[in-house]
C-alpha cells in the first residue's frame, strides 16, 4: 500500500510500506485511444439497409441484377452475407430477415472482383475494379491529332470499396472508398479490427493508416 506523500519544506519524500511481504499487483496500462483521420481516409458510416422479409423481396429490391445473385456467385438466400457486384449491393441475412444495401459502388468498364473474409464476428467485404478508357497512340514521327494515329485501352483509375458487415444485426458497420488515377500504383486497402477499434489503410502509396472507433465516424458526413 502506498502511504500518503508528505510535503516537506525542501523535498518530497514518498514512503512505501510493504504489506504482508507481497508485491502490490500492477494494473496493465490502458489501450491507447483510437487515432488517425478516418474521415480523410474515406471512411464513412453507411446508410440504413432496406428491410426485406423474404428472398422474393430481396430480388425485387435488386431488380435485374437479381439474375446474377446465384450460389456460384457467392449470393443467395442461405448466406449470411451476399454481394451483388452488378448492382453495388450487399444483402445481409439476420434473425429478423434480410437487409439490402444498394448502390454502394459503381463500376462501368468491367464487373468488380469481390472477396469476403471473417473479421472476428464481423465480415469484411472487399470490392476492387478498374475503369478503362481509350488513349491516342502515335507511331514515332506521327503528330498527335493528325488522324494517322491509333488508340489503346488504358486504365483511367483503380478503385476500391470496403465494408465491414455485422451479420447478426443485419447491418453495415462502416464503409470506405478510395481510388488512384492513371498508372499510379494501386495498393489494396488493409482492414483490421482490434477490440472496439478498427484500422483502415487506403489504396494510395504511402497512405497513413487510420485507427478509429465507429462512434468517431459521425463527424465524417454522408458516404
Amino acid at each position: 500500500m502506498l502511504d500518503r506523500v508528505r510535503a516537506l519544506p525542501f523535498a518530497v519524500l514518498p514512503l512505501v510500506v510493504a504489506c504482508g511481504g507481497g508485491a502490490r499487483p500492477t494494473t496493465p496500462p490502458a489501450s491507447p485511444p483510437p487515432s488517425g483521420d478516418a474521415c480523410a481516409a474515406g471512411v464513412r458510416l453507411p446508410g440504413v439497409p432496406t428491410a426485406a422479409a423474404t428472398w422474393d423481396d430481396v430480388r425485387a429490391a435488386l431488380g435485374d441484377a437479381a439474375e446474377a445473385c446465384t450460389p456460384d456467385a457467392g449470393c443467395g438466400p442461405d448466406l449470411a452475407v451476399s454481394v451483388v457486384p452488378e448492382h453495388g449491393a450487399i444483402v445481409v441475412k439476420s434473425a429478423d430477415g434480410y437487409h439490402v444495401a444498394t448502390d454502394l459502388w459503381e463500376a462501368y468498364s468491367a464487373p468488380p472482383q469481390v472477396t469476403t473474409a471473417a473479421l472476428g464476428a464481423l465480415t469484411h467485404v472487399a470490392v476492387r475494379w478498374e475503369e478503362l478508357g481509350r488513349e491516342e497512340v502515335c507511331d514515332e514521327g506521327v503528330e498527335e491529332g493528325s488522324g494517322e494515329c491509333g488508340s489503346a485501352t488504358v486504365v483511367v483509375s483503380s478503385n476500391a470499396f470496403d465494408a465491414v458487415v455485422d451479420p447478426s444485426a443485419g447491418a453495415l458497420v462502416w464503409q470506405a472508398t478510395c481510388s488512384v488515377e492513371g498508372d499510379v500504383t494501386f495498393h489494396a486497402p488493409a482492414v483490421a479490427a482490434d477490440d472496439d477499434a478498427f484500422s483502415y489503410t487506403p489504396c494510395a502509396t504511402g497512405a497513413t493508416t487510420a485507427r478509429f472507433a465507429v462512434t468517431a465516424l459521425a463527424a465524417c458526413g454522408a458516404p
